[in-house]
């Protein structure tokens, strides 16, 4: 299971790679919106403490999927289906979320070899 010790089980360990200098833009429908990468990590774990994983029973383990887009040299996307409730009530409605998360490998040059 990919499931993070945290509130809710929502992953969040991969936030920590998320560069610095990343740029992050968050869609709905047509429209989308910058964000900086603290603001990005901000908003995630806030949308981790009002949401959960499918608590019903028998479908604790299928609240998420991962779904590879496009792998290649250095670059990467998937879609993350979620299926989630908001707050506390077990028997909340079951609500579809879906994210996609794209990545690009940075080259890094070691200086000492480009000097010499």
């Amino acid at each position: 299971m990919f499931s993070d010790i945290d509130t809710n089980n929502l992953p969040n360990s991969w936030l920590m790679t998320i560069s610095d200098s990343a740029e992050i833009k968050v869609c709905q429908g047509e429209e989308s919106v910058e964000y900086t990468p603290d603001q990005f990590r901000s908003w995630y774990q806030r949308f981790g403490q009002m949401w959960h994983g499918n608590r019903e029973e028998g479908k604790e383990e299928e609240y998420m999927k991962v779904h590879e887009l496009h792998l290649e040299d250095g670059e990467m996307s998937v879609r993350l289906e979620m299926k989630l409730q908001i707050g506390v009530d077990e028997k909340a409605k079951v609500h579809d979320w879906n994210m996609i998360i794209g990545a690009k490998q940075v080259t890094f040059f070691n200086f000492n070899e480009i000097v010499q």
